[in-house]
């Protein structure tokens, strides 16, 4: 039962973290920030990663509009945490923290009752002591800029340059760089405005720290949304930029900037077509800058090298695709996340680059020169790469991670392969390596920590040679899961709507689980992305909701990455046309030897896009859902964000039908089964504007509906600390709705 958000890119691949037992960090150049408290400084990536997977501070809920809340009885059930998320809870807590130290030692946190602990590990030796860092001042730290893209999101910082020596901000639309001591700041540019400005948000120093690439961003013209604070004095309005399909977008423009000011050059050149910008990153000796340029509808992404004197640009190569490249993660405001994915990565030498392509239909790594000349692909067709993990330049090694095979995608495995070409060896099977930071090398390449689990085994933390041989086990979660009574849940796989595809999916079923008793069926939804839990963590909610007495079914259905481009442009150009019959026959194919699945009591639920899919089942298999639940929903395709454009393929002016094929509101007089809608008031991911709407329509239809309103909640109302009330209204809605388990 994950919400997620359908505009920042975060739900691919980062959902599945959301409960993650490990906390890594880039290695310190100061290690005293470890004991006693995480480090504050280093964090950027695991900052947004957090955010992504909703850790977050948020505003107190409340419930208003629609019908009454449920009876006392299932709010009591619904006690907070249950079983399954507290389990989550202390795999989190008791997993240690892990950092590979300059001098290739291991640093790893101990915690026990008394307190947190750190042992250094020589994985060369097997050796480890304990470990107190040195005394001494800690590093400068970056300041945050501003906002990030959501309000669930961590904020934007200063850009840090390559030794931590400079910190480059904006202020009134300009860059402004300071030393990393003291406050002496340099104003850099003078060109920018408040709608028209510069932003550090991926900005990439150049080597020798002098200059850096930097994005200006032209938001005239932009549409806004409000976002009323309603509990504040006065109740202030503030407009929000949003873009929804079709509507005039932010362009960014690529400058480079002297950190002690004169003209910033232009990158050129610019597209009014391609106005998604990624900065990749310079060259070694810092004369080029690298960096991407995706057109709206991503159907291409051009890989450009420019001079950083002039800007004049030369294109390297150019990707495209008859359906889209990339997807949503495109989008601006995740710089950061394909910072970590680094889909295009730049080898050391300065001769040749890795770039992704799914032009056979799978996801690969190829190897070019920087001339835009094809060496050699390096990984084989039939399955898609879910990640680099790191290269070996010295030894002329990559390591990624890939599914075993087409038919086991979420078996996931680690590989490498010589960057001269040969066959893939496989040093490690997961079942699960988590897609961010749940795999670090050491800087040698000569030794790895790993963090892996799956639904049906607890956690591990390992550290293994380059090969893959095992040198220590860290941590395991195998006792805590144990004491909690955690028994995996039921893998199951079925046919879709066409009675060809196999879906892999889930099932949950409650604790005491019996199957001479019948029980009520609730379908976790999320459409175009996986959504199948890979991890115990993850599958927390879904169990915590089996045990209610529930049977909670998953799956995955057309339309998912991580299956080839076949299986993922399934219903390209019809979004919301196809995905509930796919889960609709998945759920009739697993039920019917499962005789103790009631399917006179199914329910749905589902956030964001899961929320839109959600009203989708509710009025088009409405015989079959007796009860919904819609967290954050958005209910017609026009007025979803900029990011549905590349799964349509068109913008809503020149294919309107498409559009409105896949709209709600016009179907709701289609309305039988008891529907719950729970939003955030200032959400800015889906704003709060679109369950007005949406209740709107419900009432010109005489459609009853319960309505649950956070004041000042965003767009994670139901996973950050808004997480208790939101569960304790959804599932009590659910219980009333459906009923528990029954005598067969």
């Amino acid at each position: 039962m994950r919400i997620a958000s359908h505009g920042n890119g975060c739900r691919t691949g980062i959902s599945r973290l959301r409960s993650s037992p490990v906390r890594s960090m880039s290695a310190p150049t100061d290690p005293s920030s470890l004991p006693g408290r995480r480090p504050r400084t280093g964090r950027r990536t695991r900052s947004l990663l957090a955010a992504c997977l909703a850790l977050a501070p948020s505003a107190a809920a409340a419930q208003a509009g629609g019908a009454g809340p449920p009876g006392a009885a299932a709010l009591a059930d619904a006690a907070w945490p249950p079983p399954g998320i507290r389990l989550a809870r202390e795999l989190a807590a008791a997993a240690p923290d892990v950092r590979w130290a300059p001098d290739g030692r291991l640093l790893y946190s101990v915690r026990r009752r008394e307190g947190i602990s750190w042992r250094a590990l020589d994985p060369k030796t097997g050796t480890e002591a304990p470990y107190t860092p040195p005394a001494g001042p800690s590093a400068p730290r970056r300041r945050v800029v501003h906002a990030g893209l959501f309000t669930y999101r961590p904020p934007v910082f200063e850009a840090a340059s390559p030794d931590g020596r400079w910190f480059a901000g904006t202020h009134g639309g300009n860059v402004w760089v300071r030393p990393g001591i003291g406050d002496d700041s340099v104003q850099a540019t003078a060109d920018g405005t408040a709608d028209f400005g510069y932003d550090v948000d991926g900005a990439k120093w150049s080597p020798d720290e002098r200059v850096l690439a930097v994005k200006k961003l032209d938001a005239r013209g932009v549409p806004t949304v409000p976002l009323v604070d309603w509990n504040a004095p006065g109740q202030p309005v503030a407009r929000h930029p949003y873009s929804r399909a079709g509507e005039p977008i932010e362009r960014a423009e690529l400058y480079v900037v002297d950190r002690t000011g004169g003209d910033p050059v232009r990158v050129g050149p610019g597209s009014s077509d391609a106005p998604y910008v990624y900065i990749v990153g310079w060259s070694r000796n810092g004369r080029e800058l690298y960096f991407t340029r995706t057109t709206r509808l991503m159907k291409q992404v051009t890989l450009l090298a420019a001079d950083s004197r002039t800007g004049r640009a030369r294109t390297i190569l150019t990707e495209t695709s008859p359906t889209y490249v990339g997807g949503p993660v495109m989008l601006r405001g995740n710089d950061l996340i394909l910072d970590v994915l680094r889909p295009f990565r730049l080898l050391s030498d300065g001769r040749r680059l890795i770039w992704t392509s799914a032009r056979d239909g799978w996801h690969r790594l190829y190897l070019y020169d920087v001339a835009g000349k094809l060496i050699r692909p390096l990984t084989p067709s039939g399955s898609d790469v879910a990640g680099i993990q790191a290269v070996d330049e010295r030894r002329g090694l990559l390591y990624y991670t890939a599914p075993v095979d087409s038919a086991h995608p979420y078996d996931i495995a680690l590989f490498r392969v010589r960057l001269s070409g040969g066959d893939p060896q496989k040093l490690l099977t997961g079942p699960t390596f988590p897609r961010f930071r749940g795999l670090a090398f050491d800087s040698a390449r000569d030794f790895f920590w790993v963090r892996r689990g799956g639904v049906d085994r607890a956690p591990v933390v390992e550290v293994r040679r380059a090969d893959g041989r095992l040198v220590r086990t860290l941590w395991s979660g195998e006792a805590i899961a144990r004491a909690a009574g955690w028994k995996p849940p039921e893998p199951v796989t079925a046919k879709a709507s066409d009675g060809k595809t196999d879906l892999y999916g889930l099932l949950f079923k409650p604790r005491g689980f019996e199957p001479r008793r019948r029980y009520p069926v609730v379908l976790d939804v999320y459409p175009f992305d996986s959504h199948v839990p890979r991890t115990l963590s993850a599958g927390a909610s879904d169990q915590a909701l089996a045990d209610l007495g529930f049977i909670v079914m998953v799956v995955d259905g057309r339309g998912a990455g991580g299956r080839g481009l076949a299986f993922r442009d399934a219903f390209y150009g019809e979004f919301g046309q196809h995905e509930v019959a796919d889960q609709v026959a998945a759920l009739k194919r697993v039920a019917a030897d499962r005789p103790w699945m009631d399917m006179d009591r199914v329910g749905v639920m589902g956030g964001s896009w899961g929320g839109y899919e959600t009203l989708r089942a509710m009025v088009l298999e409405p015989d079959l859902f007796r009860a919904g639940v819609a967290s954050a929903p958005a209910a017609d395709l026009r007025r979803f964000r900029v990011s549905i454009e590349p799964f349509m393929g068109c913008l809503p002016k020149d294919c309107p039908d498409a559009y409105d094929r896949g709209a709600v509101t016009p179907l709701l007089d289609r309305l039988k089964g008891k529907l719950m809608i729970l939003h955030g008031t200032r959400d800015d991911d889906v704003p709060f504007g679109e369950t007005m709407d949406l209740v709107a329509a419900l009432r010109r239809a005489g459609k009853p509906y319960q309505l649950v309103v956070f004041p000042g909640g965003d767009h994670s109302i139901s996973w950050r600390p808004d997480r208790p009330y939101w569960w304790l209204r959804a599932t009590g809605f659910l219980r009333e709705s459906l009923g528990g388990p029954e005598a067969r």
